[in-house]
């Protein structure tokens, strides 16, 4: 592809970020790390003002359902005016409209989907929400999850419906409208390299082996911890401690119960048998 979108879709707290900050540091073509806050892909599926910039309107005044109903349009109109390669970040789950259209277009589109072992996903996103780990279980576990869902508070972001973790991964493997390349967060950390040149030529991108060094050197988690530590970080949230959190595989043997472990595999064992997991 030359030019079109690719979505960057993951559950939260999946490893989406440092895929963004990646791929920042191998266009950038710089002798030095990509501040964190300067990430240069192309935003966010459900940014409210990019929604009322493209529709003209004040998405306040609509409803939830209204909102939805014009958001493939938005995103096919992103797809027809671009002239290049569009890196558009994503957390919502891969849904149909109740007229059969899908929420997240694929007209000029494919996805790159990153996924990561759900019991690490836990502690992180607990810290990321600020709320407790039992919540965050029983949030991962709930098919009725979503980000920005409050009606009497109006976020910069629009609704994104989530799902639980398994109905999350399987909505974007099993949809067969647009070529999707499954990444796993656990194959990044032992090789981020050959990780990150599968999805470069996913996407089409001619690669170069020495920026693609010096694009992984410079994403390594401690540097982007380091990065955070000094500067800030816009995306982190305000009930969160950090944004870059621990990054380390297993991390959950330390939080979880043996009681939420097992809650987690209740609802999504299938799935995480099936991305080896279990």
């Amino acid at each position: 592809m030359d030019k079109g979108i690719i979505w960057l879709a993951s559950y939260p707290k999946s490893g989406n970020t440092w895929m963004r900050i990646l791929l920042s540091n191998y266009n950038s073509r710089g002798t030095e790390p990509v501040s964190i806050n300067a990430i240069n892909t192309d935003g966010i599926a459900s940014s409210r003002p990019l929604f009322d910039q493209m529709v003209g309107v004040d998405s306040t005044s609509l409803t939830f359902e209204e909102i939805d109903a014009l958001r493939p349009e938005v995103y096919e109109l992103l797809a027809a005016k671009t002239e290049r390669l569009q890196y558009i970040k994503v957390h919502d789950a891969y849904t149909l409209l109740p007229d059969g259209r899908p929420l997240i277009t694929s007209t000029d589109s494919k996805a790159v989907y990153i996924v990561r072992d759900p019991l690490d996903i836990v502690p992180s996103l607990a810290n990321h929400t600020g709320d407790s780990i039992s919540e965050t279980v029983r949030f991962m576990c709930d098919e009725g999850s979503c980000f920005s869902c409050s009606k009497k508070k109006f976020s910069s972001q629009l609704r994104q419906k989530l799902l639980t973790w398994s109905g999350h991964v399987e909505s974007y493997l099993e949809q067969k409208a647009m070529d999707v390349l499954v990444i796993r967060y656990e194959d990044m950390q032992v090789d981020t390299a050959a990780e990150f040149e599968k999805v470069l030529h996913f996407c089409g991108v001619s690669v170069d082996k020495e920026r693609l060094r010096k694009a992984v050197g410079y994403s390594d988690f401690k540097q982007l911890k380091k990065q955070e530590e000094k500067d800030g970080f816009k995306e982190r949230s305000p009930k969160s401690t950090s944004f870059f959190y621990s990054g380390k595989v297993g991390n959950w043997k330390d939080k979880l119960t043996d009681q939420q472990v097992k809650q987690i595999i209740s609802v999504n064992g299938s799935m995480m048998k099936k991305l080896g997991y279990l």
